[in-house]
């Protein structure tokens, strides 16, 4: 090796050699690309992997009030799930880093939109708000991440009463608030979007 430096590609970082061996960790199935081009930029994938979302351990946080959690009991089922894994458990799991996707992952998803998103309340609760927390795209203009296009509903013994039909949404979080009613149950159906992140029911207590 004839530089005195390497750039390592994807990780934004760079190493010193002696201008004849490259010393470096690599860890169990690790993968490092090396170049002697030092200025290269850093890529977008490098930047995204260092998104908390997708480096850290879930935090599974208890909510206090939150009664869609399944730390309060809430139970959730899903329309699709990928390869049966059960991936619904991201969107009330009380950790807004992790999160549900959809379909859309695939360019030609097995299983079209909508997906419906349903959670069980462990009791009748009276709520007032619902807020639901998607990822909205930082590394590339890719508009099928951000929860976009979805119906809100809360439901009692079976009923249903559409709290939210929102078209275009370009924020993470979304709060709507609506006049106090007796839920045992949240739905949401996504109909455009790909993230998930949380599913969050509020009483007016």
């Amino acid at each position: 090796i004839n530089v005195q430096r390497i750039a390592v590609v994807s990780e934004d970082r760079s190493i010193g050699t002696d201008g004849r061996i490259l010393r470096d960790t690599i860890g169990p199935f690790g993968v490092h690309i090396y170049t002697n081009n030092t200025h290269i930029q850093p890529t977008r994938i490098a930047r995204l992997l260092k998104d908390p979302r997708f480096n850290s351990a879930p935090a599974r946080s208890r909510i206090t009030g939150n009664y869609a959690c399944e730390w309060n009991g809430a139970k959730i089922s899903a329309s699709y799930n990928i390869w049966n894994f059960g991936h619904q458990v991201f969107a009330n799991d009380g950790d807004p880093e992790t999160a549900y996707i959809t379909a859309t992952w695939m360019k030609k998803p097995a299983v079209p939109p909508p997906y419906v998103l349903t959670i069980s309340l462990a009791d009748t609760r009276v709520i007032d708000q619902i807020i639901i927390r998607s990822w909205r795209p930082k590394y590339w203009p890719d508009t099928s991440e951000i929860l976009e296009d979805y119906l809100l509903e809360v439901g009692t013994e079976g009923q249903w009463q559409k709290i939210a039909r929102v078209d275009g949404n370009r924020e993470e979080v979304m709060k709507h608030n609506f006049e106090s009613r007796p839920a045992d149950a949240v739905r949401l159906t996504v109909e455009k979007g790909l993230f998930v992140n949380e599913i969050e029911a509020y009483g007016p207590d």
